[in-house]
């Protein structure tokens, strides 16, 4: 009995992938596939200008109209939001802005006398 198993196994032998072989192809595919969702997941990490603006903007508002009302001190120097934390902006008594050019996030900005914020194309 075992001679004809035997036989017939060498007869009739399937040929497979050994599980070495399968988990190695899905690790390659799956490095391969993660890799290029990267790029795709780093360009939602950067920050549009508008929103750089729009935040910025509204804080140095809030402390321009309170320095012109009922200044709080001469000078007061507020930093700006993520990702421009290193910025900071003097606003004085009276309500004016000292003007500064700033480079942030790789563009470049300009906030004028009056607190405006723009994006300076280059």
């Amino acid at each position: 009995m075992t001679y004809l198993v035997n036989l017939f196994n060498k007869v009739h032998k399937n040929e497979a992938f050994s599980l070495l072989e399968v988990l190695i192809t899905l690790t390659i595919f799956a490095t391969l596939l993660t890799t290029f969702q990267w790029f795709g997941f780093i360009r939602l990490l950067e920050v549009p200008v508008e929103k750089i603006i729009a935040e910025n903007q509204i804080r140095i508002s809030e402390i321009l109209v309170q320095q012109s009302i009922a200044p709080i001190s001469p000078e007061v120097r507020i930093p700006l939001k993520t990702p421009c934390h290193t910025i900071t902006v003097a606003v004085l008594a009276g309500g004016v802005v000292q003007p500064v050019d700033f480079t942030c996030n790789g563009k470049a900005f300009r906030i004028h006398r009056s607190g405006a914020i723009e994006n300076v194309e280059n």
